[in-house]
C-alpha cells in the first residue's frame, strides 16, 4: 500500500531502501511491481515513466500501465 500511496500522493515511487525486501520480492513474483536496478519502475497499474495513458488525482499526474 505504501508504494501505491507514494505514487498517488507524490507522483513517484518510494525509495526502494525504505521498503521491506521480502515484500518487494513477493510483489515481484506475483507481477504486481517491476524493479529495475534500485528503483521501482511499475506498481500495477501505475508506472514511474511516461506511458500513453495517465490519470491526474488531486493535482498529481501518474502514468498508467494499460493491458490491451
Amino acid at each position: 500500500m505504501a508504494i501505491l500511496n507514494s505514487f498517488l500522493k507524490l507522483g513517484r515511487p518510494p525509495e526502494i531502501e525504505t521498503q521491506d525486501a521480502a515484500l518487494l520480492e513477493d510483489l515481484q513474483q506475483r507481477d504486481l511491481i517491476v524493479v529495475n536496478g534500485n528503483a521501482i519502475q511499475h506498481a500495477y497499474p501505475i508506472a514511474a515513466s511516461a506511458m500513453p495513458h495517465s490519470v491526474t488525482i488531486a493535482g498529481v499526474k501518474n502514468f498508467n500501465v494499460c493491458a490491451r
